[in-house]
């Protein structure tokens, strides 16, 4: 075989793999497409409103619960979780997105909520929420978040 005959073969088996990952990409976004579709989202058509809450995000539907964004922002972090009432002050770790930012969001009942950050095992407050409180039984302040029905 001479040099332009391997060339040619070669090309061709790279043409079949190209194809084969042109397909596979598109059946993957037509079925994310799908799931997208299917989902119900949020919006004023189902009654709801949206308020924003320093550091979080709570959504107010037709039902009682609430779905709460809580977000930190660290450059220096390796792990976050959020403390607090709603979740009898076991840490349920964030995500770390884009741009430092740790995220997590929970579906919360109209109440007053305690909570707090902890950063790599130090407890903080919310840097984003002003309201705080004294909590006598843990020993430290906590960031307050109210949820009104």
């Amino acid at each position: 075989m001479n040099r332009l005959q391997i060339n040619k073969k070669n090309v061709i088996v790279i043409l079949i793999i190209n194809l084969i990952i042109i397909i596979g990409m598109v059946y993957l976004l037509r079925n994310r497409y799908i799931q997208y579709r299917t989902t119900e989202k949020p919006g004023p058509e189902n009654g709801e409103k949206y308020s924003v809450f320093p550091s979080t995000i709570s959504k107010i539907s037709i039902t009682s619960l609430r779905n709460i964004l809580f977000q930190y922002r660290s450059r220096k972090a390796r792990n976050v979780s959020v403390i607090g009432d709603f979740n009898d002050w076991t840490p349920q770790s964030l995500t770390k997105e884009k741009n430092y930012v740790w995220k997590i969001t929970m579906t919360l009942e109209p109440d007053k909520y305690l909570y707090n950050y902890l950063v790599d095992g130090k407890v903080i407050l919310d840097p984003y929420n002003r309201k705080s409180e004294p909590n006598t039984s843990r020993g430290f302040k906590s960031s307050v978040l109210e949820l009104k029905p």
